[in-house]
């Protein structure tokens, strides 16, 4: 397969599977993936559905109620380009590479537009912070200074927030940390319950702790005073977002160049549905060696 055909062709096979082993902050969200979208685009989303717990005398049950899940709103507002081109050394070692490592060779280029189209996406989920329904801050709106000593206490205490305001749910619960908290964390011997198999693959997975699966994500925002703003929420609950399906390229050639050249755009959007499953605290981290 020529050059022309295959970087495309390994640019847009699997471009959604592989976004989605690159997401972080987005495990928050209800997603879908869609073809064919622009910018202006409005989809739905479906978040889970919910019944409804009425009192029960003992007689008849009342009529049975259809669970329907319910549907958001979401504007498509984002988009991320690439322009790019091989020279001919480039395009000469993949033309005469074998099927296997020609595709191995192209997919250095793909893996890394699905890498940028993913910190795009976790960027706005981590703006997403402002809305928080279940907000933490020190006195007089002061940052909360974390440190080795006190940073295990930011997840009981958030824990406690969140089953009082009866957004927690057993199993499904997502910490995302900024690498100062993180670091913080591991700094407390034996403080992360580190588990095995599937998650400890998943992107940005480094433990479990006090009911809380713990992410890192370097797309955590923070404020002009250095003020960090980890999220905290239900899994596929909270937050939502649409997606490109595919990123396609197209294959070009600039005039009064013999490179083969690739550009192809991808968009997307973001939102928060339900403020009151988000969580955030104001915290101040200051590292030291």
């Amino acid at each position: 397969m020529s050059v022309d055909v295959l970087i495309p062709s390994v640019f847009g096979t699997g471009f959604e599977k592989n976004l989605k082993n690159e997401l972080v902050l987005d495990k928050l969200s209800a997603t879908k993936y869609a073809d064919n979208l622009k910018k202006g685009d409005e989809l739905d989303v479906e978040l889970p559905g919910m019944v409804t717990m009425t009192d029960w005398d003992g007689s008849d049950l009342t009529d049975p109620e259809r669970i329907v899940a319910s549907t958001v709103k979401v504007k498509v507002n984002k988009g991320k380009a690439v322009n790019f081109e091989l020279d001919e050394a480039k395009v000469a070692q993949i033309d005469g590479a074998d099927d296997d490592k020609a595709i191995a060779l192209a997919d250095e280029y793909s893996q890394d537009g699905v890498h940028q189209f993913a910190e795009a996406v976790d960027l706005e989920i981590g703006k997403l912070y402002p809305v928080a329904g279940i907000y933490k801050e020190g006195e007089s709106g002061a940052a909360i200074v974390l440190t080795k000593d006190n940073v295990g206490n930011m997840l009981s205490v958030m824990k406690a927030e969140f089953q009082r305001a009866k957004a927690w749910k057993s199993g499904k619960m997502g910490a995302f940390l900024p690498p100062e908290i993180s670091a913080l964390m591991n700094q407390v011997p034996g403080l992360l319950n580190t588990e095995t198999g599937m998650k400890q693959r998943e992107a940005g997975y480094v433990g479990k702790l006090a009911g809380w699966q713990i992410f890192e994500s370097n797309n955590i925002a923070s404020d002009t005073d250095g003020n960090l703003y980890p999220l905290f929420g239900v899994l596929g609950e909270t937050t939502a977002s649409v997606k490109q399906r595919k990123l396609k390229l197209h294959h070009y050639m600039r005039e009064k160049s013999l490179n083969q050249a690739f550009k192809g755009a991808g968009v997307f959007g973001t939102g928060c549905p339900r403020p009151d499953k988000l969580g955030t605290i104001k915290a101040k981290v200051t590292l030291s060696i």
